[in-house]
């Protein structure tokens, strides 16, 4: 699979090297793609993510709400999890609805990863390199929000009403070197 400056997505054969299905659907550059338990997401800087059915090469969903180009994003079979400057978001992967905004207000959104009881955001702020440590583990966030209980916030960083419900933790970095998070 690969993602172009044409805006398409081109789903190749690992047997001959033919292109299977062309994906339209962005408007442009798709710069990231994502293959996970059977599904294909795309990410664009056309602010847009999208889920495709890869055997028909059809899209199945797209998730609009990032008010600039998608820098990072991560999916398994029930969320996704996506950052763009101002956001890091998260959607419904069955369903292509947006769930709820992470964390607001950053300046940047470097990378993001998750597992079933964390999720790890490096972002910029107010001119300060942070790592974002997010734990719903201690609740879990597939559940209904409205069952959440009330968690401690980062007082010092002021968390947004949209984040209350997860426990946070901010690390501030004097500087972010490369390898995974």
């Amino acid at each position: 699979m690969s993602g172009s400056m044409d805006a398409r997505v081109r789903i190749w054969s690992l047997e001959d090297g033919s292109c299977l299905h062309e994906l339209e659907g962005h408007s442009q550059l798709v710069g990231l793609l994502g293959f996970n338990d059977g599904q294909l997401v795309t990410a664009a800087a056309d602010c847009a993510l999208k889920i495709w059915d890869t055997d028909r090469g059809a899209c199945l969903r797209t998730l609009e709400g990032h008010m600039a180009p998608i820098t990072c994003f991560q999916h398994d079979s029930t969320k996704v999890i996506s950052g763009s400057e101002g956001a890091l978001k998260l959607w419904d992967m069955k369903t292509g609805k947006f769930i709820r905004n992470l964390l607001t207000g950053l300046s940047s959104v470097w990378q993001v990863k998750f597992d079933e009881r964390r999720c790890v955001a490096a972002v910029q702020r107010d001119d300060a390199t942070l790592i974002e440590v997010l734990d719903y583990g201690i609740f879990g966030i597939e559940e209904p929000l409205e069952n959440a209980p009330t968690l401690p916030q980062d007082e010092g960083r002021g968390a947004s009403p949209d984040t209350g419900r997860l426990h946070r933790l901010t690390l501030k970095a004097a500087a972010v070197t490369g390898g995974a998070i």
